[in-house]
């Protein structure tokens, strides 16, 4: 699934979520670790996944998350916070991290290698960007 795919299911659903709370609510989980992007592959290797997000990071195919994986990462009270702030269902919201997260990861470390800055200055709007998404 791409990015284009994402923002139609996210319009399509009838959720108040638009694609801006995502990107915000994803951006919120890469800077919100102590290292950004680095400090989440630590957590996720910390549960076993390194080798999940490792394939995002890399140049070949991602490798596939599940819910699941992505409550134990996050915590479940992180993810009903999320989504109560943007005022959709926590099911749906961690359905859409689970879909876009990958592919964020995916865009920032475009030559498979992390160098320390991917999260440097990012903002909902670059992160937009990256996506070829305009923000209104």
């Amino acid at each position: 699934m791409d990015i284009s795919d994402i923002t139609k299911s996210v319009s399509g659903n009838g959720s108040e979520m638009n694609m801006g709370d995502l990107l915000g609510s994803t951006l919120g989980l890469l800077q919100g670790q102590s290292g950004g992007l680095e400090g989440l592959m630590g957590l996720f290797a910390s549960k076993g996944l390194g080798d999940i997000i490792g394939s995002w990071i890399g140049t070949g195919n991602n490798l596939p998350v599940s819910t699941h994986q992505i409550i134990n990462v996050f915590g479940e009270d992180a993810m009903k916070n999320m989504a109560t702030k943007h005022g959709t269902d926590t099911n749906t919201f961690i359905s859409k991290i689970t879909e876009l997260l990958p592919n964020v990861i995916d865009k920032l470390t475009p030559n498979g290698k992390v160098t320390g800055s991917e999260t440097s200055g990012l903002n909902i709007e670059s992160l937009a960007e990256l996506f070829g998404i305009k923000q209104d």
